[in-house]
């Protein structure tokens, strides 16, 4: 096979996975649709694929260690993975978040005995009816976890609550990043105390009748939200003087973050083996083509530095670009691993017994006219 004609093929194929490699990074190039609309024979908000709803301000919590969250949802198939209520500041990104987990509740926060991010689970919480009243108290003794006016599980010693920042709150997503959930959210209520049991099963009765607590001063509510307003893009909140919650136009993200840490990625499970197994097989064929491309013009090693360069060119200015895009993620971890992959495909050319074999097959190719 003519040089020439092996350098035109093999640069035709990297562009193509050149080309492969930024539509898979950068995909949909642009914020999509909120994708949040009112019910319409109840009161309640349905999230799609790409929704979110934010509040206006921030909720200042007075200083006290207990918190209880009421929140009335359906999850849209009862086995799913997102992120349904995050209480986010950017001080302490993960002082609560409910996030759905197949079957299961999640909850992530921090653990102040050892001083590190904690998650804990509550088994078949959508899977068993197609929607639930949660109720999440906290103080400095432990959580406890309500469904439907009834203690469902406790967690002594897990201080979620603890130095509770001042705070936004984010329905549908992560604050950071793309975690979309899918369902409908019919009511949501904050408050700046530990709910006792007694108080949990009447809120859950006033809801279930009237479409909102009957709050009593020692509750020290928060915010109160009805999703009674079936129009327009504002959630009131019926405290008075209270923080309101807003449908953006288009789907966005509180604070998107450049190349965010490890120990984040981890928290949002970013890098899962399964994902990091991505990072690292998608990049291989980039290694692997632009190698065998400059080994035309240069010397192996020098093609092997040169498509090593260019991986971590392309990987740095794809994260550049998705920390602008709401429903993508840039991080460290990507970095690492994209570069990783490409050492992987420019070293799988080096090795002669599968470099000869490419350029046989390409030369096979060829001679039939493909």
């Amino acid at each position: 096979m003519p040089a020439k004609a092996s350098a035109f093929v093999v640069g035709a194929l990297c562009i193509l996975v050149l080309s492969i490699i930024l539509w898979a990074g950068l995909s949909p190039f642009h914020a999509p649709e909120n994708e949040v609309r009112w019910l319409t024979n109840s009161n309640g908000l349905a999230f799609g694929t790409y929704g979110t709803v934010l509040s206006t301000g921030e909720i200042q919590a007075a200083r006290s260690r207990s918190l209880s969250v009421e929140i009335w949802l359906k999850s849209a198939r009862g086995w799913d993975s997102g992120t349904i209520l995050a209480l986010y500041s950017r001080l302490k990104p993960y002082q609560f978040v409910l996030h759905e987990s197949v079957s299961d509740l999640m909850i992530r926060s921090r653990v102040t005995e050892n001083g590190r991010n904690g998650r804990l689970y509550v088994g078949d919480v959508f899977g068993r009816a197609p929607a639930v009243f949660l109720t999440v108290t906290m103080d400095s003794q432990g959580m406890c976890v309500y469904q439907n006016g009834l203690l469902s599980k406790a967690f002594p010693g897990f201080y979620a609550a603890a130095d509770l920042r001042p705070f936004r709150v984010v329905l549908g997503t992560e604050p950071m990043d793309a975690n979309s959930w899918r369902g409908q959210i019919y009511g949501l209520a904050l408050y700046n105390t530990k709910l006792d049991a007694e108080r949990v099963a009447s809120h859950f009765q006033s809801w279930k009748q009237y479409g909102r607590p009957t709050i009593a001063e020692k509750d020290r509510a928060l915010a109160v939200y009805c999703f009674n307003e079936r129009v327009g893009s504002v959630v009131r909140n019926a405290v008075a003087r209270g923080v309101d919650l807003f449908i953006p136009e288009r789907f966005t993200t509180v604070d998107q973050v450049f190349l965010k840490p490890p120990r984040l990625e981890y928290l949002d499970g970013a890098d899962t083996p399964k994902n990091i197994l991505i990072n690292v097989g998608g990049f291989i064929p980039l290694g692997f083509c632009y190698c065998a491309y400059w080994a035309c013009r240069h010397s192996m090693r020098a093609a092997a530095l040169r498509a090593i360069a260019l991986g971590v060119v392309v990987t740095f200015t794809i994260e550049i670009v998705q920390a602008f895009l709401p429903t993508r993620q840039s991080g460290v971890t990507d970095l690492f691993t994209n570069t990783l992959g490409t050492c992987l495909g420019a070293a799988l050319y080096c090795w002669r017994p599968v470099g000869m074999l490419f350029e046989y097959m390409l030369a096979r190719l060829f001679r039939r006219g493909v």
